[in-house]
């Protein structure tokens, strides 16, 4: 239980701080608006449907505006918004990489593999060996 707790710390933390260099780029209140809604919901299955009805407008329209302002359809900044904890996970957790897509809402972790494989150039592993603290590192 503690475990899952600090997953969620350390996801709001990284949320927090993300949605607020991402927005410095964005000029509509909606967008800003979804950008929040998808790093508070990291770990959930989101849809455009569903962020449209959370901001109370047409799905097209909040497809169009996002891709627009962000650079990246919907779908794709949530995959990227995703990996993006994940990474920030690998240098500074211990968590495990099942732990790790689980908690960021990856179908298994093969799914996180690939997919943070793909955006990435290289595994979950090797990430965190090139990137995370080492034991002599962290004394």
């Amino acid at each position: 239980d503690r475990m899952i707790e600090m997953i969620g710390e350390i996801q709001l933390d990284y949320a927090e701080r993300m949605r607020d260099i991402k927005k410095e780029h964005v000029g509509s209140i909606h967008v800003r608006k979804c950008m929040d809604y998808i790093y508070e919901h990291l770990q959930e299955k989101m849809t455009i449907e569903g962020a449209a009805a959370y901001l109370q407008i047409h799905p097209t329209y909040l497809s169009k505006l996002f891709s627009k302002e962000v650079g990246m359809p919907f779908r794709q900044f949530i995959i990227h918004a995703r990996v993006n904890a994940a990474k920030n996970m690998l240098v500074y957790s211990d968590f495990s990489y099942l732990e790790i897509s689980l908690s960021l809402g990856f179908s298994s972790q093969s799914a996180f593999t690939s997919t943070f494989r793909r955006l990435t150039g290289m595994t979950p592993g090797k990430y965190r060996e090139a990137f995370g603290d080492s034991p002599a590192e962290q004394i």
